[in-house]
């Protein structure tokens, strides 16, 4: 079987027309339909579906629309006019222009066509008029829209009402092209079906067949009475049709809808996709060879190799119709929706622009406070520092935002969705409160629960509508021309607010992975959604709590890790993401000092190597003793129970190195409150085999007596190990710390590290000292 373009390829200037062409193309598929589908496989029956659902335009009326538009067109054509539901007139509208370059194709249908297909009409160009009676009018019927456009299209030589109820060429397009294709295709065809709608199909292919192959028996197929499927007609309507398809056809069969849309369905999951009026032509086949079966006449339709090839008509294709099947056929024919709550929430856009990783929100949400170096550290290896350096603003790694680093963009407002009691536990500065009551404890991701991602969205959307609550106006105008950031605890409910925002026209964006993420750029936040760290911030000891200390005491581990240590720090947590570079600046006996710039703030670190006359036990009870001699101090048990160990007010303290050289004023205990905290870590914890004793201060919220106001904070780490093998102590400190004002920042760091090595010598002295009176005891 030669085609003219067997590559199936399209090109040049005349290439739309080629590829309308019939005569241009391969032949249009015939597939035989799966043993599955066909009831009648072990009867002996093949049935073969013709594809001309696979014509350029994809369905079966495009042939005759070619053959009326070639035979009826003229010189004088400007407008196509044509009563069709559908396949009919739009393969016109785009053949019209293909071939004519005609523009103006206008569509009569009935008022009852469905939406879907109404629209499909107006997407080819159509220009429709509505028409009210039944739905498949009488040809000749002066009432209907078929006469209308047969009298518009003899009233101007410039308008073309091509009339498939009754041109000529619309049958004959399937004398031309369709008969012959099926002929040379299965030249031992015994049966063919296809419906009656137009009758021109029928009456084309069943009079060519007659004419080639009388023996091949001609099934017409009609709508049940009462019933509708689009394009075929009931028996009662097929009366006044001009084309001669009586004479065409061996019998007639009625089918009903429900059969039709269900068989065109099973064809398509099968994948022969097709409309119902496949399934329509396909029922009709089945009910004429149930008939002869029964009749026991079906071997009488066998060719001489036994079989019975049978032929039917895929028409369209099913999506036009998609509404009309679900009306027709029940439930149980489609799998049921998972999650169907969701179809009628969380419809408005997302966008991945919309959320912004922590870094990236920081930096378009918030600007950063400057900060001083305090000259602290050099490069040098000498036993004294070069601390004389001149104040120099930094700019550090971004943070987490804190008050005292970074304030909001002025044109930015950033949304704290979490509870209250989270928000004031802590949240990042310059933020809003605004607890939803959908938010409940514990709770996972809305997107993996529908009833809560329902329940958040219906919250969120009514909460930014301008009537949805009383308060929502305002709470938009506040909103408007403002860049909005939204977050809360793991990412996913700011997320939904930031697209119910960005479809209210807001510019909204969402933090991804929420305040419980951002140890991806800041590890030493903690794990207890308690967030508490090694800055000058103060706490309140009236909520300290086991967990506040188990976070501090991480977060210092992971700090003191980072020093330059002979031997690791057992088992010590990750370091920060940022780690700190320690500059060496002092040297005195067996005490190093080191500074660098942590959180923002300078640090300074010591090391320590203990002798190892001196014993872990009188050192612990000399930094345990100093610290809760002359504060308040917390102890924390290794089974995580907190206790008040002692409170003891100086109300001078001790004249130290910077007093003496800057004639500084004392300050009182009350002027310097401190929160000090102890931990033992017992033997073999985490690695270690020995003990260790960690002290931790922070700045206390505490009430100060008198009319001291305080002055200066500091936070400080102090960590006694016990080394393996009798090799003594290693004891390791660092802090940071800010007078206030009342000490300039760049003396205090030249004054602290001496202070800092004194302490270091004075306790060794004492621990001396304590470990002689024991070894003569």
């Amino acid at each position: 079987m030669e085609t003219a373009n067997p590559l199936n390829v399209y090109s040049g200037p005349d290439s739309l027309i080629k590829y309308y062409d019939p005569d241009f193309q391969p032949p249009l598929p015939l597939v035989e339909i799966p043993n599955k589908l066909n009831p009648f496989r072990e009867d002996g029956v093949r049935i073969y579906a013709k594809m001309m659902s696979c014509l350029p335009a994809n369905n079966v009326k495009s042939l005759p629309a070619l053959n009326m538009l070639q035979n009826g067109v003229t010189p004088e054509t400007r407008t196509v006019i044509e009563y069709s539901s559908g396949s009919t007139v739009i393969s016109l509208s785009v053949l019209a222009r293909v071939l004519y370059n005609i523009e103006d194709v206008r569509a009569f249908l009935s008022n009852k066509t469905s939406e879907t297909k109404i629209k499909m009409m107006r997407f080819f160009g159509l220009n429709i008029t509505l028409f009210g009676g039944p739905a498949q009018p009488e040809p000749k019927d002066p009432r209907g829209g078929i006469q209308k456009a047969e009298q518009l299209g003899l009233s101007e030589k410039t308008i073309l009402n091509p009339n498939q109820y009754e041109n000529e060429a619309n049958p004959g397009s399937h004398i031309k092209w369709t008969g012959p294709q099926i002929v040379r295709q299965l030249p031992d065809i015994n049966v063919f079906a296809t419906g009656l709608g137009t009758a021109g199909t029928m009456t084309g292919i069943g009079t060519y067949l007659k004419k080639e192959k009388p023996s091949v028996y001609v099934v017409g197929v009609c709508t049940a009475p009462g019933d509708r499927v689009p394009g075929p007609r009931s028996y009662s309507l097929l009366a006044s049709l001009k084309f001669p398809w009586r004479e065409a056809i061996d019998t007639v069969e009625h089918v009903g809808s429900p059969d039709s849309y269900r068989l065109s369905m099973e064809l398509s999951r099968e994948g022969l996709i097709c409309g119902p009026s496949s399934g329509f032509n396909l029922q009709g086949l089945f009910q004429f060879l149930e008939k002869r079966k029964k009749e026991g006449t079906l071997k009488d339709l066998a060719g001489e190799d036994g079989e019975i090839k049978c032929v039917f008509i895929c028409c369209d294709l099913p999506y036009q119709y998609l509404s009309e099947y679900f009306e027709k056929l029940g439930e149980e024919h489609f799998h049921p929706i998972v999650n169907r709550e969701l179809s009628k929430v969380d419809q408005y856009r997302y966008d991945e622009a919309w959320e912004l990783e922590s870094s990236e929100a920081f930096a378009k949400l918030y600007e950063e406070l400057p900060i001083y170096d305090s000259g602290m550290s050099d490069d040098s290896d000498s036993e004294t520092s070069d601390l004389d350096k001149s104040p120099e603003p930094i700019k550090s790694q971004l943070q987490i935002p804190t008050e005292s680093s970074h304030k909001l963009q002025c044109n930015a407002v950033l949304l704290d969705l979490r509870s209250e009691t989270a928000y004031e536990t802590w949240h990042l500065p310059g933020a809003t409160n605004m607890p939803l009551q959908s938010s409940r404890p514990g709770q996972p991701s809305p997107f993996s629960e529908p009833k809560l991602l329902q329940e958040k969205w219906c919250e969120l959307d009514k909460i930014f509508s301008p009537n949805g609550t009383p308060y929502s106006s305002t709470l938009l105008a506040g909103l408007r021309n403002r860049l909005v950031g939204i977050v809360c605890d793991d990412g996913d409910t700011a997320r939904i607010a930031s697209s119910v925002l960005q479809a209210k026209g807001i510019e909204a964006y969402s933090i991804a992975g929420g305040l419980n993420d951002l140890a991806s750029i800041f590890p030493l936040i903690l794990i207890y959604n308690i967030i508490m760290d090694l800055s000058l911030t103060p706490v309140s000891t009236e909520s300290l709590n086991a967990s506040d200390i188990s976070s501090l005491l991480s977060q210092s581990l992971a700090l003191l890790s980072t020093l330059p240590l002979p031997t690791p720090l057992p088992n010590a947590p990750p370091p920060p993401a940022a780690v700190p570079t320690w500059k060496h600046a002092k040297t005195s006996g067996p005490t190093i000092m080191y500074s660098t710039t942590h959180m923002r703030e300078p640090w300074l670190g010591r090391i320590t190597e203990v002798p190892a006359s001196i014993s872990y036990e009188v050192l612990r009870r000399g930094l345990f003793t100093e610290k809760t001699a002359t504060e308040l101090a917390t102890v924390m048990k290794p089974d995580d129970e907190l206790e008040i160990v002692s409170k003891e007010e100086h109300e001078e303290w001790q004249v130290s190195v910077v007093r003496k050289l800057l004639h500084i004023q004392a300050f009182s205990a009350r002027e310097f409150v401190q929160t000090i905290m102890g931990r033992d870590l017992p033997d073999g914890e985490g690695g270690r085999s020995g003990r260790a004793f960690v002290v931790l201060g922070k700045p206390t919220k505490m009430k100060t007596q008198g009319s001291g106001k305080v002055r200066g904070v500091y936070t400080c780490v102090e960590y006694v190990e016990e080394l393996p093998n009798g090799e003594g102590c290693r004891f390791l400190f660092a802090v940071t710390s800010d007078a206030g004002g009342s000490i300039p920042r760049w003396v205090q760091g030249m004054a602290m590290p001496g202070q800092i090595m004194a302490d270091s010598e004075e306790l060794l002295q004492w621990a001396t000292k304590e470990s002689e009176k024991e070894s003569s005891a």
